[in-house]
């Protein structure tokens, strides 16, 4: 369960598409592939992308792009089952 203050964090956006590519290897288990998420800020700044993924399921990267500039890399923090990408810049409403 996300704590009260994750769940605010993601209130400050909303959605509006997600694409997965997804390799699953039954022999290993291992699910391995990338995710593209779009979403519209719904507050006047947001410097922190929040969202929840397993915690037994790792990040090896998180590249962003903000108001359609090219992709940067973005530091983030998966603890728990919350993630945190920190925007290299803010994203505007």
């Amino acid at each position: 369960v996300s704590s009260l203050a994750h769940i605010q964090r993601m209130n400050k956006y909303d959605v509006t598409f997600y694409w997965l590519d997804l390799e699953i290897l039954k022999s290993s288990g291992t699910i391995k592939g990338n995710a593209l998420t779009r979403a519209n800020c719904v507050v006047a700044s947001l410097d922190t992308f929040a969202l929840e993924l397993a915690n037994n399921l790792d990040i090896d990267s998180v590249h962003v792009s903000i108001n359609g500039a090219a992709f940067q890399l973005a530091n983030f923090v998966h603890t728990g089952q919350e993630v945190n990408v920190l925007l290299p810049t803010s994203a505007l409403l």
